[in-house]
């Protein structure tokens, strides 16, 4: 059986209150944090891989964070409509955006199957340092390189 998860993206609202935006993603396979971490790093890796672009940009706005998501493990990612918690969910993955002075910070909120406390909060770097050595995450896709 595949270890199933959810990822939702949040766009915070600089200053904080109510959110600028939420999106549900439904990861059908490896679901497990030796995964999905260093799967979502490799979605900011390539947040700073689009010619002629600007980091800030995209890796502040949830619509293009999803579409890097989708991206870093092509097939795999489904968008859903709506937020709903599937009952087959091994973890549930909140990727909180936060716009800083001139950047953007990247936190992930783990949550293990239907429970509703999480079990982690924290920047994905510190993530990255904890669950990259243990990684099985392989990209499917090399970025495209600008000409």
């Amino acid at each position: 059986m595949s270890t199933r998860c959810q990822v939702h993206v949040v766009e915070e609202r600089p200053g904080g209150g109510e959110p600028l935006a939420r999106f549900t993603l439904y990861h059908h396979t490896d679901g497990y944090p030796q995964y999905m971490i260093p799967c979502i790093g490799y979605a900011w890796e390539l947040t700073g891989s689009v010619a002629n672009s600007d980091r800030r940009f995209e890796a502040a706005h949830g619509e293009s964070v999803v579409s890097f998501l989708c991206a870093a493990d092509p097939g795999t990612f489904q968008p859903e409509q709506g937020h709903p918690l599937h009952g087959d969910l091994a973890y549930e993955y909140t990727l909180y955006i936060t716009p800083e002075d001139g950047g953007v910070r990247w936190e992930v909120e783990q949550t293990m199957g239907m429970a509703t406390k999480p079990i982690a909060r924290a920047p994905l770097a510190e993530l990255l340092e904890r669950f990259s050595a243990k990684s099985c995450f392989v990209p499917r896709l090399a970025p495209v390189q600008p000409r």
